[in-house]
């Protein structure tokens, strides 16, 4: 049956190589969209065998009641393996991987206030430890990409469980987008106040034209006045025309 297996425990069938859960009714589909090198004739067998799979979970209807795993146990076999970055919401199971999801689940579902304010000294406050209403670092898993019972959940609590660990886009969490922009906004003052060329952002130079040939590189740090000066045409009486 493969590149399928048939998880007992969880009624579900998964794809070996994709490392998710599939749908029974769309094993053919995802045999011809992602696994085009099995030969058709193969393809047609291995549907036929997990057709005849009792009590699979085949459809998006029979994962409306579907029931995550219990954080204790071990990582589930064949999907992909546990990623470190997991938030657990204290109030409730839900789990997710990125900060801002979190914070909009707590809102809406607990009425929690974020007491993180603008304004102030931005590096303390994002250092400070703060009193959040999730735990960080879980080790979690998910069955689905899409749809239905594509959540995480939480694996191998008190079991050190190994994780595989990812590097967590940006954006994923607002204090650190903040602090991100706030800094950048340090540099362009500082640069501001020296009059010099600065490539925080290219877009934003008020001399487009050193984005649009490229040129900000090259000069960025050198002083704005000093360049000027520099082009200017050689006039009678200085050293330099003398030299010539």
């Amino acid at each position: 049956m493969e590149p399928f297996v048939h998880n007992t425990q969880y009624s579900i069938l998964i794809c070996t190589l994709c490392k998710y859960a599939v749908l029974a009714n769309e094993a053919t589909a995802h045999l011809r969209n992602n696994h085009r090198s099995i030969p058709a004739e193969a393809r047609s067998r291995v549907a036929g065998l997990v057709g005849d799979i009792p009590g699979i979970i085949r459809s998006q209807a029979d994962l409306q009641s579907f029931q995550y795993p219990d954080p204790t146990v071990e990582p589930v076999a064949h999907i992909a393996p546990p990623r470190a970055d997991g938030l657990r919401c204290h109030a409730c199971r839900y789990m997710c991987r990125r900060v801002r999801n979190m914070q909009e689940h707590c809102r809406a579902e607990h009425r929690w206030a974020n007491e993180w304010q603008k304004g102030g000294n931005v590096r303390k406050k994002a250092a400070a430890v703060r009193d959040l209403p999730w735990t960080t670092g879980v080790p979690c898993q998910r069955f689905f990409l899409t749809r239905a019972a594509s959540g995480w959940f939480e694996v191998g609590r008190g079991l050190g469980v190994a994780v595989q660990s990812e590097p967590s886009g940006p954006g994923t969490d607002d204090t650190a987008c903040f602090v991100t922009l706030h800094e950048s906004q340090e540099k362009r003052f500082e640069a501001d106040a020296r009059d010099e060329v600065s490539t925080v952002d290219e877009k934003l130079e008020p001399n487009g034209w050193l984005y649009r040939v490229g040129w900000t590189r090259d000069l960025e740090g050198l002083n704005r006045t000093q360049l000027q000066e520099a082009t200017q045409p050689i006039e009678d009486g200085e050293e330099t025309l003398r030299n010539m």
